[in-house]
Formats: structure tokens, sequence, C-alpha cells
């Protein structure tokens, strides 16, 4: 049984363990992250047919990270209280903000849009007098107020301050990038003999290479997952716990 498999288990053992909303926020990350490795899987090839779209797998993988860097960013508690507050208040206002210019650009109907014109200003007032916001760098406190970020830190930057071992993460970090935004690099190794891109060894090569990756990502994802909720110990299979723990 693979680490995807022995993932979902885990998930299913999370089942209805009483948390609070902070919690639940980071749960709902493991789950978008658990899903990008079992997509990932689907999209190896499992016959002969020798199509092999490593594409939308840099894609993933991409993904994969940004997700894995946002989890752990919301997951992990620092030594100030309020910082964490500041934190996840900050990313639901982004998420409000999100939410308001989409139906706006949609042209929703004015009474769904006049909820948000009444409460996003008191929330990003709100946020104006918070207790950390005073420590925030100046440079970021106007984007904080208009909703046009919803972290402290970039994605790039929590991804270096995580322990990946002996992982090249600012290489793989850029060569994922290339893929998702279709740059020359992303297209120089196909062949075009079938007219589709037939696999080489080159691709074959990067989706192992994206596959182990992502294996690394998922174990710590999950063990991150069960010191969020210690009940899993005891509620999940304790071959499955010592599979990650381990």
């Amino acid at each position: 049984m693979n680490s995807t498999e022995n993932a979902v288990r885990i998930s299913e053992s999370s089942r209805n363990i009483p948390v609070e909303f902070k919690i639940q926020f980071s749960h709902n990350l493991y789950t978008k992250m658990l899903l990008n490795c079992m997509s990932i899987l689907k999209l190896c090839p499992n016959d002969k047919s020798g199509f092999l779209d490593f594409f939308s797998i840099a894609t993933l993988t991409r993904a994969l990270m940004e997700n894995f860097a946002v989890y752990h960013y919301m997951s992990s508690k620092t030594n100030d209280p309020e910082e964490d507050d500041f934190k996840l208040k900050m990313a639901i206002f982004h998420w409000d903000c999100e939410k308001f210019a989409l139906y706006k650009e949609l042209k929703f109907c004015n009474e769904d849009l006049k909820e948000f014109e009444e409460v996003l200003p008191k929330r990003a007032s709100d946020l104006e007098t918070h207790p950390y916001f005073s420590k925030v760098h100046k440079d970021k406190r106007k984007k904080i107020l208009k909703g046009q970020v919803s972290m402290l830190k970039s994605h790039f930057e929590i991804l270096r301050e995580i322990d990946f071992g002996s992982a090249p993460i600012t290489a793989m970090y850029r060569f994922y990038s290339n893929y998702t935004h279709s740059t020359a690099f992303s297209i120089m190794t196909m062949r075009n003999e079938r007219g589709m891109g037939d696999q080489n060894e080159a691709e074959i090569g990067y989706t192992c290479f994206a596959l182990e990756f992502a294996d690394l990502i998922l174990r710590k994802g999950v063990n991150k997952l069960i010191d969020l909720l210690p009940e899993l110990v005891s509620k999940a299979d304790s071959e499955v716990i010592k599979y990650f723990r381990s």
C-alpha cells in the first residue's frame, strides 16, 4: 500500500473529530493536498500506449508545493498568539475580498454585493486595529487592508523555511513553474512523432522525480495532521500511524 492510500485511511479516520475553526481550515488544506496527490497518480501511465501528460503532473506538483506551504503556514503555531490570530483573520478577509471581486465582475445582483460592501470595511478596520498589525512590515500593510494578500509570507518564502532534507526546493519550484507557465523550457523536450508529443526518457525521469517529491510532501502533511489531531493515534489503524511516524 502506497503513501496516498495510507493518507486516505488517515483522512477517513479524522471524520467527526470535533475541532475549532482554525484546525478545520488546516484540515481542508490537508484534504486539498491529498486530492492533489491522487490526481498526480491518476495521470501516470498505466498501460503501453506511451501517453504521458507530464505538463499536468508538473503543474499539479507545483500546486502541491504551494498548497503544502499554506498548510504548513496555517497549521504551525508561533510563539505569538496574536500573530496566529491575525494570520487566520487575514486569510478569511482575503477570502471575502476575493468573493466580492468575483461577484462584482460577474455582475451579481446588488443585494448579494450589499452585504460585502457593508462588512468588508469593518473587517479591514478590525485588521488595522489588531494588536499584531503594527508588527507587520509597512510595505505589506496596504495590501493586507485591500485584501490583496492572504499570507504574511509568500509561498516560496515558506517553502524555503521547511526542512525537506536534501531536496533542492528552489530549483524544483522554478522547474515546475516553467511548466505551469508554458515557457520554452516546458515544451522543448517534446517529440512529435505521433503528432501529440510522445513520451521520452527525460519526461519519464521527471515524472519519477515528481512522484518521489509528492510522496515526501504527503508524508510531511500527514505527520502534521496527526500533530494537529492527536485523537488520530487511537482512531486510525496503528500500522498506518506507524507507516508515517517511522
